[in-house]
């Protein structure tokens, strides 16, 4: 059983990380759009060129949300934790 088991943890953590990628795709697809290579920042409307920025290099505005439950930072704009369910706000 034990190999079995490991082999069923490996394949779950396979498809838990291949969900994750594809919501964070899809968040940086809308947060920065398909052709679009800036994002505006939702404070003072300064472009952003770089999705991974966590902060208006501007404004200082936070660019992510941080879940309460397991503390994983998502862009702005995303309402659910991928790891969790906890709503974001």
């Amino acid at each position: 059983m034990g190999i079995l088991d490991n082999i069923a943890g490996s394949a779950e953590s396979n498809v838990e990380y291949g969900a994750e990628s594809r919501i964070s795709q899809g968040i940086s697809s809308k947060m920065f759009g398909s052709g679009n290579k800036t994002a505006k920042c939702p404070k003072c409307g300064a472009a952003l060129k770089d999705p991974s920025v966590k902060f208006c290099p501007k404004c200082g505005a936070k660019l992510t949300l941080t879940c309460s439950k397991c503390k994983k930072d998502y862009p702005i704009g995303t309402k659910f934790c991928a790891d969790d369910g906890t709503t974001l706000s």
